[in-house]
């Protein structure tokens, strides 16, 4: 195998650098806990330098996969002498993981339990001559989920393999890793498109939430690549009923459970009552309809011009959990029953739950939509009872406009920026650039260079200076150069970044694209 100690692992989708792979990704599923197995692949001390950068979301892999019962098993590479896979030995010039050194043991930081299966490999394949598709069928296993390293050889030989051998696979996205950005956005795309449903942390976390309301999780939505405005399977349709002795891993877990429900259903929900201990930690909550109770009476209602009509009925319908000695909150009371008409279904994503939007939402919509500072501060203060409730003066709005319009790039003008790089690219394969997506899928920050600069770097890269000072385009983001000094001392261009601000994430994620380009060390990172 090559030695990949001082290779920089690919992006993952925690910082991802691109997610080009999303194009191929038409199909979406979560794998079923009650058939699932959760493969470790060769997370062992040779690869421990690529899996640094993952190693969290392997843990929280496996932790996910517990909590939803999911049998975890790990895989090891290892040849009992250079002569057991010939073939190997020769294509990596002799540099093969041998059995009983340090090098083959699995990392010891892994959440691996005594009853965890370990399948030791010589070859690519997990099911090549081992004991895996045994393991497998003893479990009543038919999907796998696929982990690990080097996400372009063994984990992707091994889900094809699966694959092949009539598994449904399952292969994370931001748990596994390799030498090269490329060869793990390239692994991606073809998984997605022809072996494997794509997941991360993120979605199997789903997992466990659905397994402790009893909700299927072999649901599964498909997009047509030609046209995806056709309709897909909402997994969140199916409305599931809370029932006493429903357990939960914190108060807001319940509360969120509750509210989804509601939607469904067609109410809206209040937190009720909340009962802390000396230390802090709620011990009991209740959450109730939005109706609950009837509204008191105010005699200086009776000189105002206008009042807000009467919703309130007296409605019982309400929640209570407790936090259990296990640190578990319990359903302990449920009453499903309303003395007012509910929501229509068709109407249920737009509830006030749903909408709970902050003023500075509002004040950006209505910015948009050119709406009139006095008409917008006007439906403002007439939302929250008087200008008092809004949390902010004339002064704040003014300012706010004009920072909010800077900070957002528009669509037509990220398209257009894409498109600008990617005929740079046609014209002159040199050119490389990065972009920073938040957690709207949206671009925030953009990072470019070519082999001219990184040529610079490996010349005069001894010293790097970046600067966040520069302000001067239009939308006030902050301009960042990567600059050193050539043997003429004149100033040498590394590389260049446009922020969407100068948060740590923000500099995180740019020192991480000139590392994975210019195999730089980190710098304080």
């Amino acid at each position: 195998m090559e030695n990949p100690k001082s290779k920089p692992a690919a992006a993952t989708s925690t910082d991802a650098i691109s997610s080009s792979y999303k194009k191929y990704e038409i199909r979406h599923r979560l794998p079923n806990p009650k058939i699932a197995a959760l493969l470790v692949i060769d997370m062992q001390n040779y690869f421990s330098a690529m899996a640094e950068p993952i190693f969290p979301n392997i843990l929280t892999t496996i932790r996910l996969c517990r909590a939803a019962s999911i049998p975890v098993i790990f895989t090891r590479h290892a040849h009992a002498s250079a002569s057991d896979n010939p073939i190997l030995n020769e294509w990596w010039n002799g540099d093969i993981i041998l059995d009983g050194t340090h090098a083959a043991g699995l990392i010891s930081d892994l959440d691996r339990e005594d009853a965890d299966e370990v399948i030791r490999k010589n070859t690519y394949s997990a099911f090549r001559n081992t004991r895996l598709e045994d393991c497998l069928k003893e479990k009543g296993v038919e999907e796998v989920i696929v982990t690990g390293v080097m996400t372009n050889i063994c984990c992707e030989t091994t889900a094809r393999e699966a694959f092949v051998r009539g598994y449904r696979v399952f292969f994370s996205t931001d748990a596994t890793a390799t030498v090269d950005l490329e060869l793990h956005e390239a692994t991606l795309k073809n998984l997605a498109y022809g072996f494997a449903y794509l997941v991360d942390c993120k979605r199997l976390g789903e997992i466990s939430a659905m397994e402790k309301i009893g909700q299927p999780c072999n649901n599964s939505e498909v997009v047509d690549l030609e046209d995806d405005r056709k309709a897909r399977i909402d997994p969140q349709l199916e409305i599931v009923e809370p029932v006493i002795g429903m357990k939960f891993s914190s108060v807001e877990e319940t509360y969120q459970f509750y509210v989804n429900y509601a939607t469904k259903v067609g109410f809206t929900v209040r937190k009720q009552y909340h009962k802390k201990k000396k230390n802090g930690i709620v011990s009991r909550a209740s959450f109730c309809c939005s109706k609950e109770g009837f509204r008191q009476v105010n005699k200086r209602k009776e000189f105002v011009h206008y009042t807000r009509p009467i919703s309130r009925t007296g409605c019982e319908a309400s929640l209570a959990c407790l936090l259990g000695k296990n640190g578990q909150y319990r359903v302990v009371s449920f009453k499903g029953n309303h003395n007012h008409d509910l929501g229509k279904m068709k109407m249920k994503r737009t509830m006030d739950v749903d909408t709970n939007i902050s003023n500075a939402q509002k004040v950006h919509d209505a910015d948009s939509s050119r709406t009139s500072f006095r008409a917008t501060m006007g439906l403002i203060n007439k939302e929250v009872d008087g200008r008092e409730g809004t949390g902010f003066v004339d002064k704040d709005y003014i300012n706010y406009v004009p920072i909010e319009k800077k900070a957002r790039i528009e669509k037509g003008e990220v398209e257009a920026l894409v498109q600008y790089f990617e005929k740079k690219q046609r014209d002159n394969s040199s050119i490389f650039y990065a972009l920073q997506l938040n957690e709207d899928n949206m671009v925030a920050s953009i990072f470019w260079t070519d082999t001219r600069s990184v040529y610079d770097y490996e010349c005069f890269g001894d010293v790097i200076c970046f600067d966040t000072t520069y302000r001067s385009n239009e939308l006030g983001r902050p301009f960042t150069p990567f600059f050193g000094v050539n043997h003429h001392k004149q100033s040498a261009m590394f590389g260049a970044a446009l922020l969407y601000d100068e948060t740590i994430e923000s500099l995180k994620w740019t020192l991480a694209v000139v590392y994975l380009i210019m195999k730089m060390k980190m710098i304080g990172c």
